[in-house]
């Protein structure tokens, strides 16, 4: 279980380097007109690097725990914005 966490925590850190890729590929496939809106394109990476982890836990050998990895997901996708409201609360 810790390894699913920490493994998604990790895929998820990466959603503002691979928005801009997945956004180019969507285009590609969908049509500009057909792409989801900025906010579905940030959920759709969000579930393609949730998938790409459970993938890589599940090579490692060890059952992935869907709690754990939305869990890891949530931590490492929007890492920056918890980062900055604890330091924001500690002073």
């Amino acid at each position: 279980m810790l390894m699913t966490l920490i493994v998604a925590a990790i895929a998820c850190a990466f959603l503002p380097r691979a928005l801009p890729h997945v956004a180019r590929r969507a285009g590609d496939l969908l049509g500009e007109s057909a792409a989801p809106d900025p906010g579905g394109m940030k959920v759709l990476t969000f579930a393609l690097l949730l998938l790409a982890a459970a993938l890589v836990v599940k090579a490692l050998g060890v059952a992935p725990s869907p709690v754990a990895l939305a869990l890891g997901g949530l931590l490492g996708g929007f890492q920056a914005e918890i980062r900055r409201a604890v330091l924001d609360r500690m002073g």
